[in-house]
């Protein structure tokens, strides 16, 4: 019940909130040595905020982890953009919108596990830009993204626009140009209602560890890496 609307924006309810993000921050830390098997670069674990704070309007409704370029992969990725990274860093304090992640959160109603990236993500988000301006690039994403199958959403800015097994080229071409105009974020997500959870018992980790193994060869086509450079 942590995050029943009465507490959103209620400082004494603050450290019933830390213990939940703990607890999906030990769960990440588990699935980080599986998800270094398919990542080229080195991974880093940061939770969102626990405490109501401008940077999330004052009001925390949901606890989220984030599974994102460690820091000496971000040093180094700023290294290369390091004017850009600079201007955006003025304006967005929350790495995991300057960073493509895989995320775990967790609400009232359920849980979301999803690929997220935010238009602040500049490096990442050039890159999927890029790569979509090519067909054989885009086909492969496509594939991949298809892969998720029925239960994964594509979310534009928060508002869903079809399944993950039926997006098609032309949608997906459409959304990277809607990023590169207006739009601020792009997510590939799976909710799982709360009894849903709760009737997993245990076997949560499992099933947990899974969806974001098997949300690695979508991360693995749009960020970027070394391995995966479409921006020069």
């Amino acid at each position: 019940e942590a995050f029943s609307a009465e507490k959103w924006s209620n400082n004494p309810f603050n450290m019933e909130r830390l213990n939940v993000r703990e607890k999906l921050l030990a769960v990440s830390y588990q699935v980080v040595p599986r998800l270094a098997q398919k990542t080229p670069v080195e991974l880093e674990i940061v939770g969102s905020e626990a405490s109501p704070s401008i940077w999330n309007h004052r009001k925390v409704d949901s606890i989220s982890v984030y599974c994102l370029r460690s820091e000496e992969e971000r040093k180094r990725l700023n290294r290369i953009s390091e004017q850009r990274t600079i201007a955006l860093n003025a304006v967005e304090q929350n790495i995991w919108h300057q960073h493509a992640a895989r995320v775990l959160s967790i609400k009232q109603s359920g849980i979301v596990v999803s690929f997220y990236i935010n238009r602040a993500a500049w490096a990442d988000f050039k890159n999927f830009h890029a790569a979509t301006r090519e067909k054989w690039n885009r086909d492969t994403l496509l594939e991949r993204i298809h892969a998720l199958g029925q239960d994964f959403e594509v979310i534009e800015n928060a508002d869903k626009k079809c399944d993950c097994a039926t997006v098609n080229s032309e949608q997906l071409l459409q959304i990277a140009n809607a990023m590169g105009i207006a739009g601020e974020s792009l997510a590939f997500e799976r909710f799982m209602e709360r009894d849903a959870i709760v009737s997993m018992g245990p076997s949560f980790l499992e099933h947990f560890g899974e969806i974001w193994m098997n949300l690695c060869d979508v991360w693995s086509a749009i960020v970027w890496t070394r391995q995966n450079d479409h921006i020069g």
